[in-house]
């Protein structure tokens, strides 16, 4: 039996594998996509992936089978099912399911888009046009091109994330590579890059790190600040940089307040409307009454109803508050031009500034000015434009209506 969760080097598909064991061992699932019937090439996987109770095989009569990790042999003696979700393998005369897909070359068209609900380990590149999904971590050797990469945990790759204006990069936790050029990234965890972050839009939950390396083009926000080699460029690419801002609270925002928050200032209309009336019966007719009293009953279905929304509000809220980080630190060089963002303010760089140097917020009643801390502790403050987020706005006021102090910026 092979060792439980060990990884697996994909050259062929199940069925293909299971050639020299044809009088052994039938195949009873394809390949992810179909291999052969999928209508793009890039469709056409050669990993059969399987999920859990799913039957994988059937032994043939006479057959000398080994069962591998993550299979069992049903009552009847010959359907092997699968005990967990991964990718089938047949070799020679075993069967197991694998819980990490490892391929030892490119995603190309050899071996199609890759769908795993686990970790998948490329040792070359994720060549343009590719998708690669996994419920694990994707690791790559090589280089993420403009390619669609989707981890439920981190993205790392060991070279360059080239992005080409159409590569996609999103995972759960974080995302890490030497360089990244022209591409989408959003992580719920850190960015990270060595070399350099050019052209590219990057949303992360966590903090951009990228000591080393420079960084210029593109727009980036991270809720857990940033800290760069340098930041901007002579050449004066467009750069703006955001910290301590949640765009994904931002984005659940926009989604569900104005619904809510309409329904919500509608239900306390009616409260404050009817209330007093019912306080006074007497003065009212049985129609008045049962009308009020419907109004009421209405009310209160409208708040139950959203309740559950504004909790998981307050709950991301609060969560991003922890994690949230006010500040821009450049190590060498910060640029003139780079547009500086914190909730509610933004600033340009004026000038080239020499590093270390660390751009704060420094807010007060009624608005306040980003402040560039330079050697020494001296604060200059920058020509500061304050701005209004409606969307976050909304959210205080939703929170505030709803019991509990406001959401704040």
């Amino acid at each position: 039996m092979n060792a439980a969760g060990e990884s697996i080097v994909c050259a062929e598909d199940a069925g293909e594998a299971a050639g020299d064991s044809a009088k052994a061992i039938e195949v009873l699932v394809g390949c992810a996509g179909g291999a052969e019937g999928a209508g793009s090439h890039y469709e056409r996987s050669r990993l059969v992936v399987v999920t859990a109770g799913q039957p994988v095989a059937r032994i043939l009569p006479g057959a000398d089978v080994k069962l591998g990790e993550n299979v069992a042999l049903d009552g009847d003696g010959v359907t092997v099912r699968a005990v967990a979700a991964g990718v089938l393998r047949v070799e020679g005369n075993s069967v197991r399911v694998a819980q990490a897909v490892e391929l030892a070359g490119d995603v190309d068209f050899s071996t199609g888009n890759i769908d795993c609900p686990h970790d998948v380990v490329v040792r070359g590149s994720i060549l343009d046009l590719f998708r690669v999904r996994s419920g694990g971590t994707v690791h790559v050797g090589r280089s993420i091109e403009a390619a669609e990469v989707c981890a439920a945990g981190d993205i790392v790759a060991g070279q360059a994330i080239a992005g080409k204006e159409k590569g996609r990069c999103i995972a759960g936790g974080s995302v890490r590579a030497k360089l990244m050029t022209a591409a989408h990234i959003e992580a719920g965890g850190d960015v990270a890059a060595v070399a350099e972050i050019a052209h590219c839009r990057i949303v992360c939950g966590g903090a951009l790190r990228a000591p080393g390396a420079a960084v210029y083009g593109g727009e980036i926000a991270a809720r857990g600040g940033a800290v760069c080699g340098e930041l901007g460029c002579a050449g004066g690419a467009r750069t703006i940089i955001a910290a301590g801002i949640d765009q994904e609270l931002r984005r659940l925002a926009g989604e569900h307040v104005p619904r809510v928050l309409a329904e919500m200032r509608q239900a306390a209309k009616v409260r404050q409307t009817v209330e007093p009336l019912l306080r006074n019966q007497r003065s009212l007719t049985a129609q008045q009454k049962e009308k009020a009293t419907e109004l009421l009953f209405q009310a209160g279905e409208m708040e139950e109803r959203n309740r559950s929304v504004v909790e998981t509000l307050r709950r991301r809220r609060e969560e991003s508050r922890l994690s949230q980080r006010e500040e821009i630190r450049v190590l060498k060089t910060l640029y003139a031009g780079v547009v500086v963002r914190f909730a509610e303010l933004e600033a340009a760089v004026p000038c080239d500034t020499g590093g270390p140097v660390s751009l704060v917020p420094r807010r007060r009643a009624g608005g306040g000015h980003i402040a560039m801390v330079v050697a020494g502790g001296r604060e200059v403050m920058l020509e500061t434009r304050s701005t209004k987020d409606e969307t976050m706005r909304a959210l205080e006021e939703l929170l505030t209506m709803c019991g509990g102090e406001g959401a704040g910026t």
